[in-house]
């Protein structure tokens, strides 16, 4: 997914936001804020990817389901969202 040809991007134009792109991993944002935001966007990245890959390396198998996930006990709110979600 790395060096992937995001063309629609570039239609994206404001006089009034500032727009950024933040890529940590397979993790790939193109963000618009009315203030520059870049610092804490890459460090609320690496937050939530940390608490996510430390939730794969106890449950392996979560990374690969397709199938909603059954949680036991605690989890970082980012595996909590996908909990009920069925992806195809």
């Amino acid at each position: 997914m790395k060096n992937q040809l995001r063309s629609y991007r570039n239609l994206i134009h404001s006089n009034r936001l500032t727009i950024f792109q933040i890529t940590v991993e397979e993790t790939d944002l193109m963000v618009s804020a009315s203030i520059p935001l870049e610092s804490m966007t890459r460090e609320l990245i690496l937050t939530h990817r940390g608490h996510l890959e430390s939730y794969i390396e106890q449950y392996p198998e979560f990374l690969k389901t397709l199938m909603p996930w059954h949680i036991s006990g605690p989890a970082p709110a980012t595996a909590r969202a996908r909990r009920g979600r069925r992806h195809f």
